[in-house]
C-alpha cells in the first residue's frame, strides 16, 4: 500500500509547477502516471508502476459520502509529454488546476455518465514538456465513481493507472487502507 503524505504533495505540486520546456529527446521509455487521493481514508496513490492492482489494490474509500473529492493526477516522461487523460464513470471531473499554464484543457460532455478530461501540455517549438500535473475535484453520482488516467509521450509510448474506484465509506468491499 502507497501512502501519501500532504508533505509528498506539496513537494511534488513545487516540481511540477516549476517544470520548464526543455529539448525533445527520444527516450524509448513509457511515460508514469499517477493519481493521488487526498480526500480518502488513508490518503492512496495508484501509479502506471504498480505491479498488482487486483481485489482490495483496486479500490479507496471516500472520507464521506456525497462529497467533492479532491485528486491529483501527475505525468512524467524525459522525452516529453504529448496528451494526459483522465476517465470518470460516474463522476463529474471538474479542473482545480492544471500545469504547465501553457496547456490545453478539454473536458468532454458527460455521456451516459462517462467524462474524459484531456491536456494537451503546450511547449515552444522545439522544446518538451516533461511534467504535467492536473488538480481536479470529482463529484460522485453514485456510491461509487471509476477513475483512470493514461498519459502518452512524443514517441506514443502510453500508460495507464487501470481503472480505480472511489467507493462509498459504507461500502463492504475491502479496498487499501481498509
Amino acid at each position: 500500500m502507497k501512502v501519501i503524505s500532504m508533505k509528498n504533495i506539496v513537494i511534488l505540486s513545487l516540481l511540477v509547477a516549476t517544470a520548464c520546456a526543455e529539448p525533445a529527446m527520444e527516450t524509448g521509455e513509457a511515460p508514469v502516471v499517477v493519481m493521488n487521493f487526498t480526500d480518502t481514508n488513508p490518503a492512496t496513490s495508484v501509479s502506471s508502476e504498480d505491479d498488482s492492482r487486483d481485489g482490495a489494490e483496486n479500490c479507496v474509500k471516500m472520507r464521506a459520502t456525497g462529497a467533492v473529492h479532491r485528486v491529483l493526477v501527475s505525468a512524467r516522461d524525459s522525452g516529453g509529454l504529448r496528451a494526459v487523460s483522465v476517465s470518470s464513470f460516474d463522476g463529474e471531473l471538474t479542473v482545480a488546476d492544471v500545469g504547465p499554464d501553457a496547456a490545453t484543457v478539454s473536458v468532454s460532455d458527460t455521456v451516459g455518465g462517462h467524462q474524459v478530461l484531456m491536456i494537451y501540455p503546450a511547449a515552444p517549438d522545439g522544446e518538451v514538456y516533461v511534467s504535467s500535473l492536473i488538480v481536479l475535484d470529482v463529484r460522485p453520482n453514485r456510491d461509487v465513481v471509476c477513475l483512470s488516467a493514461d498519459a502518452i509521450d512524443r514517441s506514443g509510448n502510453g500508460a495507464s493507472t487501470g481503472q480505480f474506484d472511489l467507493r462509498d465509506p459504507s461500502d463492504g468491499v475491502a479496498c487499501r487502507g481498509a
